[in-house]
């Protein structure tokens, strides 16, 4: 046993003259050393903010904007979105049932809605996907008019991505998988689908409405809204103006 005892005592370094006592001693203040570091290094430093400099600061930029009677102007603007989107709604593909209602949106909230027999309709409820087009084709434009109307920094353009996509994934008409250029039907070639009557609306209040900006006198000119399409359909050729696919100019 003492033969034991002494192997463990060389092993960790204490001779016989040694105290274990105080051996024992030093070794806990070293660990307790580290461990003091260790955790003043992973806890955050707390700064001294000057919370009361900020505070008058706050205070300082609400008295500033109150001057403004922001809270009217975005009640005014909110008035403005919201008729230009419901008399957008009517031209639309948008189902009969719900036609009766209205679009809905709060500038201070950012929240979208549909008001319908008293019922407020989120996007998630909408149901079809050619509402939730309309809805967001309304809001969108509707933005970018009351933008252009108040002479906003904003840039008066609109980026809009496919929104044929709601109606070609039941369009009658396909590409031949031999040959891109050759359109084909499956029934009758001279009658053009519902669906692509749709598409070809879209593109007509969208340029019917352009069209009513430059005639507005708080506006006078025409913002651009630039359509990425994969829809090229013969019915559209007048609504295009390049053809990224094919060789020569790309959108980069």
């Amino acid at each position: 046993m003492t033969k034991q005892i002494n192997d463990i005592k060389k092993s960790i370094g204490i001779s016989n003259d040694d105290s274990l006592k105080a051996r024992l001693y030093t070794l806990k203040g070293r660990i307790e050393a580290s461990l003091e570091q260790i955790l003043e290094e992973e806890t955050p430093k707390k700064e001294n903010k000057p919370t009361d400099d900020i505070t008058a600061r706050l205070s300082e930029v609400e008295d500033l904007i109150a001057g403004y009677d922001l809270k009217s102007k975005i009640e005014e603007a909110n008035v403005f979105i919201n008729k230009t989107m419901n008399t957008l709604k009517e031209k639309l593909d948008f189902e009969e049932e719900l036609k009766q209602g209205e679009m809905k949106f709060d500038l201070a909230t950012f929240n979208f809605y549909y008001l319908h027999k008293s019922k407020k309709i989120h996007l998630s409820e909408m149901g079809s996907g050619a509402n939730w087009l309309a809805c967001h084709l309304c809001l969108f434009l509707a933005l970018l008019k009351l933008t252009v109307r108040e002479n906003a920094s904003i840039p008066a353009v609109l980026f809009l991505d496919q929104p044929s996509q709601v109606y070609f994934p039941k369009v009658r008409r396909v590409f031949s998988s031999s040959n891109k250029e050759e359109l084909l039907t499956d029934n009758d070639t001279d009658k053009v689908d519902e669906n692509i009557i749709q598409v070809i609306n879209i593109f007509t209040v969208i340029n019917e409405f352009l069209s009513e900006l430059t005639e507005d006198e708080n506006i006078n000119f025409k913002p651009q809204v630039i359509v990425l399409e994969h829809a090229d359909e013969p019915e559209l050729d007048k609504f295009i103006r390049e053809r990224w696919a094919s060789k020569g100019k790309k959108l980069i």
